[in-house]
């Protein structure tokens, strides 16, 4: 109790401060406390868990492929569940007070380009301003001169929050604050949905505060309010309907597809599903693909190919790659280990499912050119069934990069520190293959 009540104040500091004002110690000190104390919290101070950190020995009876009997740890509406969910919901009102991403102005701007009638896929922000006049939102977006990187059901949702909130008149802390509240809704339906997707996973209950009570959720989910939200939302009803005897396997295959297009990201998860008995529900995942159809037009993926191939930020396979293949192009290299690296997990992995999207989702961290911390906020799902003690800690070393930030705000350009990258990745790899050597010897002892 008293563990969760230090985490549930050090969150609502680094919350309500707002960041501390920018300052890289003040944020970064509250962040790993509160990670730190999450961890003795749901790891060291729940004695039945563990020796399941590591995800090789955590128990898999209970899958979205293979539903088992609930324990009586699993989340039903209890109310210590209660308890996580209102200390959770707390942190997520407070954190309304942190200062929303500059992805949040395009996203708002554009749903506004949308409504003047112009296409985003084709229209750079630089291209199109002074048709569309002044906006307030108009001078903080990122990359102006590079047409959207979003998928067509983002820019659904970034066209519903223009179309119903934006006036050009109103302020843009205003509109800042508006879809922070959107996200902190949809953050919260994330947490609800979480409860019964747990039970099946035949996870403690205390396992949702993993999410609910996660640092990097609230930082770069609520705070900063990213549309990976929406798009974890919409996974975690699709694995959601996938759980108990009656599956729901055409809408979980169909909702994975919308959650693809929310963020591209999800479709790495697609070979997780597929079985032979479920090849037949492939058309249903490529149905909200047809969301493409109204932007259709020459070069749509512009933006998309000089963001995936020009520019990279805290990469891992990629950055190896750029130091042996100096002055030629290393993407197709990257692909290829990529496309490997799935076929290995899919074909030698067991555990059903969600064993297999967690380390697919790993696997494309490691492989993506740019890597920003809340690309990770799906893995945070994910990581409830297959706990990782080297995925944690890069969750907990992504705080490092309030440095980066601070830089940023000082001088207006983004620089990648070589010390934050080593300590969110060497320390990874270390816990990762102790992990690995650790579970195959206690393998060959038990033959």
């Amino acid at each position: 109790m008293v563990g969760a009540v230090l985490l549930c104040a050090s969150n609502l500091i680094l919350g309500f401060t707002g960041g501390a004002h920018f300052d890289p110690v003040l944020e970064f000190v509250p962040y790993t406390v509160s990670f730190i104390l999450l961890y003795l919290i749901v790891f060291r101070w729940m004695p039945t868990t563990r020796g399941h950190i590591d995800g090789t020995s955590a128990p898999v009876s209970g899958d979205v492929n293979t539903p088992s009997p609930a324990p009586r740890s699993s989340p039903v509406m209890t109310a210590p569940v209660y308890a996580i969910l209102a200390m959770g919901i707390a942190m997520r009102i407070a954190f309304l007070a942190y200062p929303a991403s500059d992805d949040v102005n395009r996203y708002i701007w554009e749903g506004m380009v949308q409504i003047h009638g112009h296409n985003p896929y084709t229209n750079a922000p630089t291209t199109i301003h002074d048709t569309i006049g002044a906006a307030p939102i108009f001078d903080d977006i990122n990359h102006a001169d590079i047409t959207t990187v979003y998928p067509p059901l983002a820019q659904l949702v970034f066209r519903g929050f223009s179309t119903v909130l934006y006036r050009s008149d109103r302020e843009a802390v205003d509109l800042l604050l508006c879809f922070k509240i959107v996200i902190a809704i949809a953050d919260t339906m994330v947490m609800l949905a979480l409860t019964p997707l747990i039970r099946v996973w035949n996870r403690p209950y205390w396992y949702l505060a993993l999410y609910a009570w996660n640092p990097l959720v609230l930082v770069y989910g609520v705070g900063e309010a990213h549309i990976d939200v929406v798009q974890t939302l919409i996974l975690v009803v699709s694995l959601l309907c996938l759980a108990g005897p009656k599956r729901r396997v055409a809408a979980a295959f169909f909702l994975l597809g919308c959650s693809a297009m929310v963020k591209y990201t999800t479709a790495v998860l697609l070979p997780a599903y597929m079985r032979r008995s479920t090849i037949r529900y492939l058309p249903a995942f490529l149905l909200p693909f047809l969301a493409f159809i109204p932007y259709a037009a020459p070069d749509m993926f512009a933006g998309l190919a000089t963001f995936s191939t020009e520019m990279h930020y805290n990469d891992l396979v990629p950055r190896l790659f750029r130091g042996i293949l100096i002055g030629t192009s290393h993407t197709g290299a990257v692909l290829v280990i990529f496309a490997s690296g799935v076929w290995a997990i899919c074909r030698r992995t067991t555990g059903g499912l969600a064993n297999s999207a967690a380390l697919l989702w790993m696997w494309l961290v490691c492989c993506l050119p740019t890597v920003h911390p809340w690309y990770i906020i799906p893995l945070v799902v994910l990581l409830i069934y297959r706990p990782s003690r080297g995925w944690l800690w890069y969750c907990a070393a992504s705080g490092a990069i309030f440095w980066v930030y601070a830089y940023q705000r000082r001088t207006g350009e983004w620089i990648e520190y070589q010390w934050v990258w080593n300590a969110m990745y060497i320390p990874l790899l270390l816990i990762l293959g102790y992990d690995v050597f650790r579970s195959r010897t206690s393998r060959r002892c038990s033959r």
